[in-house]
């Protein structure tokens, strides 16, 4: 027999209301096997043969498990393949009355449920310890009849599985980080040796003059460490921006719960070392360029052959390598079989997209080469002195080509990613 304050709300009557004083519903199985119908009376019987009469005052079939109104840690309905009867339901002053008059054993049971929204993943990591307190001060404060009260909650479960999960997120979401860290790094290698050859016969004069290799060495590098001052802001904005996107796009959650994002004290010194490392990618173009007089410039520019990268067949390495990679992400061969929330994943398949994009660029940077190279006749050829002169200047600066070419499709790869 079972009373909870407002349950009738919650049953779907196939007849009948819920119950009032003096009145009982009881379940549709329950009604079936014994022949009771709307407004039969039904006898109560008690542990000492005494007896009282109760009408029957609605057919209720029982709630659905996804019903958080019985269905908490005590409920009173069975559950799976559990071979208990379903309770017959009543209110509370029949309850108190036929406990009392029949010495009816009783059992009580609160479900406390908990407003979590808005609650923060630190604030959440509290709410174990706090459980605990709870229950003691619950076993202190309430004793019934010398017995006990009982306190369970699947908080403690709940959030050592949240835990359990972070942690092994770490790694990856570290490791894609390092990913786009990688191919912005080349970016920005590119953007470096662009920079530096429109630089280059400066820093030639400048050291023919008397400048001496560590002082232009020096002001390229505060030059560098003034574009990352510039850049930092730019990119954590940026960054906070793609998390508010991330958090939209981050499909269906439960209830109210939030995407919360913020900028933390260590999201701000990963960024610091990221800028202070272009910063560094920046400035090493610059060490060849500063030891260079202007007749060592001007046979650099007549001979300039094409950068060892260019020269060596990249793309045939790395490609296979990264589609190879992918493939086996695709199948989910790189996650192992994690039991207890520890697992293990290959490294080299989760950089699978960065060997992708670098082997990607650099096969298409050569079929841009080669597709120059064809064009070269037809430029020799041309009536046009503005397209003659880009031509033959793409033509016989390799190293620009090849810096331009890497960053256009580096940056576009990079941009995808960071995207999806």
């Amino acid at each position: 027999m079972l009373f909870r304050a407002g349950g009738g709300a919650h049953l779907a009557y196939r007849s009948g209301t819920a119950p009032g004083a003096g009145q009982v519903a009881v379940p549709i199985g329950l009604a079936e096997l014994s022949g009771i119908k709307l407004g039969d009376r039904v006898e109560v019987l008690g542990p000492t043969n005494e007896h009282r009469t109760v009408q029957v005052s609605g057919i209720f079939d029982p709630p659905a498990r996804t019903d958080a109104f019985w269905f908490g840690e005590d409920t009173p309905f069975p559950q799976g393949d559990s071979m208990d009867p379903v309770p017959v339901l009543v209110d509370g002053p029949t309850a108190r009355t036929l406990a009392t008059e029949l010495g009816l054993s009783t059992h009580f049971a609160w479900d406390l449920y908990l407003s979590l929204a808005g609650i923060t993943y630190p604030d959440a990591l509290n709410l174990p310890d706090a459980y605990v307190q709870f229950s003691t001060e619950i076993d202190h404060r309430l004793i019934v009849q010398q017995q006990p009260p009982h306190v369970s909650s699947g908080i403690q479960i709940l959030i050592a599985g949240v835990q359990r999960s972070v942690s092994d997120l770490r790694v990856p979401i570290l490791l894609v980080l390092l990913q786009i860290l990688v191919v912005t790094l080349v970016v920005l290698a590119g953007v470096g040796v662009l920079f530096v050859s429109r630089q280059s016969f400066e820093l030639a004069v400048l050291h023919s003059r008397g400048f001496t290799t560590r002082t232009l060495l020096l002001a390229q590098g505060l030059q560098a460490l003034l574009a990352a001052a510039f850049a930092l802001p730019i990119g954590i904005a940026i960054g906070a921006l793609l998390s508010r996107f991330a958090g939209l796009t981050n499909g269906p959650r439960p209830g109210e719960a939030g995407f919360p994002i913020t900028v933390s004290l260590s999201s701000v010194l990963f960024g610091a070392a990221a800028a202070a490392a272009g910063a560094l990618v920046l400035w090493l173009p610059s060490i060849p360029a500063v030891r260079r007089t202007i007749i060592a410039e001007r046979r650099q520019t007549s001979r300039e052959t094409r950068p060892t990268l260019a020269r060596a067949p990249v793309e045939l390495i790395v490609l296979p390598v990264g589609l190879f990679a992918l493939a086996q992400l695709r199948n989910g061969e790189a996650l192992a079989p994690a039991t207890a929330g520890q697992g293990s994943i290959d490294p080299l398949l989760l950089f699978g997209p960065t060997l992708v994009i670098l082997g990607a660029s650099f096969l298409v940077v050569r079929l841009l080469s080669w597709g120059l190279g064809s064009l070269d006749g037809r430029i020799g050829r041309s009536r046009r002195l503005s397209t003659y002169l880009a031509g033959r200047r793409l033509g016989r600066t390799p190293g620009v080509v090849f810096a331009s070419a890497v960053l256009v499709v580096l940056a576009t790869g990079l941009l995808f990613v960071s995207t999806t």
